[in-house]
Parts: C-alpha cells; sequence; structure tokens
C-alpha cells in the first residue's frame, strides 16, 4: 500500500523485455520488499548496496502501462510502501495501474500548471471533481472533469520540482489509479438483491457520485 507522496525519482540503468535495472539514493532496500514505480508496484528482486534494485516486469505490467517503454536513462517515481504509524499525507494507492491517460495540454498560470488528461470511458466513470487520482504514482486531487474526454489536475511548483511531471509534455503518456473508494462504490451498487438501501440514486442524491 503506497500515499502518492513521491519519496526519490529514480534513473533507468537498465532495461529488458522482463527486467528493468533502477538507480535510486536507497541503500537498504531488501529483496522482496515493495517499491512503487510510476505507480506500478514492483518487488526488489535484486538489490545493491550501490543504491541499485532490479525488478522483474510480468508481461500485463509491459503491455498495460507506461513501465513497457522506458528506456535507459528515463527518469521515474518512487515510493517505498507504507509503514504503519507513518503520516498519510496522500490518498491510499495500491500500485495495480487502472488505465492509461495521454496529455493533453499543459496550461501554465502563476505558481501553477494546469495538465489536461484525456482518458478511456472505463476510467473516466470513476473520476469526480475534487476527488482523488493516482498519476505516475503521484497522489493528486481532480480539478474539473471534462466530459467525456478526461479530467485536470493542478499541480504546483513543488510538485513539478520532485516528480516526473516536471519532465512530462503533451502527448506523452501517464499511469492511472483511480480512488477505490469508487469502485467499492460500483460494486455494492451492481450486487444483486440489494438491501441496504444503498442505490445509485441515493448516493447521486446525497452528493457522493
Amino acid at each position: 500500500m503506497f500515499t502518492g507522496i513521491i519519496e526519490k525519482m529514480g534513473i533507468v540503468v537498465e532495461k529488458s523485455l522482463n527486467r528493468i535495472t533502477i538507480e535510486t539514493e536507497w541503500k537498504d532496500l531488501k529483496v522482496g520488499e515493495s517499491i512503487s514505480v510510476n505507480g506500478v508496484c514492483l518487488t526488489v528482486a535484486q538489490s545493491q548496496n550501490l543504491g541499485r534494485f532490479t525488478a522483474d516486469l510480468s508481461s500485463q505490467t509491459v503491455s498495460s502501462t507506461t513501465l513497457g517503454s522506458l528506456k535507459t536513462g528515463s527518469r521515474l517515481n518512487l515510493e517505498r510502501a507504507l509503514k504503519l504509524g507513518e503520516r498519510l499525507g496522500g490518498h491510499f494507492l495500491s500500485g495495480h495501474v487502472d488505465g492509461l491517460g495521454k496529455v493533453r495540454a499543459i496550461v501554465r498560470e502563476e505558481g501553477e500548471n494546469l495538465f489536461e488528461v484525456t482518458t478511456s470511458p472505463e476510467i473516466l466513470k470513476y473520476i469526480v471533481s475534487k476527488g482523488s487520482i493516482g498519476i505516475d504514482g503521484i497522489s493528486l486531487t481532480v480539478v474539473r472533469v471534462i466530459n467525456g474526454i478526461g479530467f485536470s489536475v493542478s499541480i504546483i511548483p513543488h510538485t513539478k520540482k520532485v516528480t516526473t511531471f516536471g519532465l512530462l509534455k503533451v502527448n506523452d503518456s501517464v499511469n492511472i489509479e483511480v480512488d477505490m473508494l469508487a469502485k467499492y462504490v460500483e460494486n455494492l451498487i451492481n450486487k444483486k438483491n440489494e438491501k441496504s438501501g444503498i442505490t445509485k440514486e441515493f448516493l447521486l442524491e446525497k452528493g457522493f457520485l
């Protein structure tokens, strides 16, 4: 489990079809430890005292996330798994990417940058204005939903400096993880013979959807 608060940026130093080696400042990583890499939960397969670790990439990860298109020298957002008792500064992220998005536009304003991201209807149905969203492993708040197209997020200078948002360009692809609460709500609504009294109409009336 992760929070979406990026701890470091790493650099790809080796890449094959099913394995990736990343350079970072961490020198205490243990084999078997979970690391969020651009929002994808990977398991440390090898750890070097030089501040590098290697992780295996499944065929599913390669085909359904941006990790498959990474090259040597690519920079990455990294976060170690959440420890019990630590502050939760972002929101819960599982590291299981729901789909891809594409940067549609970047609007630069004083003190912030507004990123517009397009995505599929299957992803968009879980996204609401002022709701939480994970983009490349970063916990963000949705500014507004662009009906039928995508959504926008505001990036402050600090986030731009310490994450890969400072490197993103129009048409770049990003990993998206929706708020897991939205999926639980959908599952609850879709259950047959629901007896709790919670319906889609009820949630709309109370402002949850």
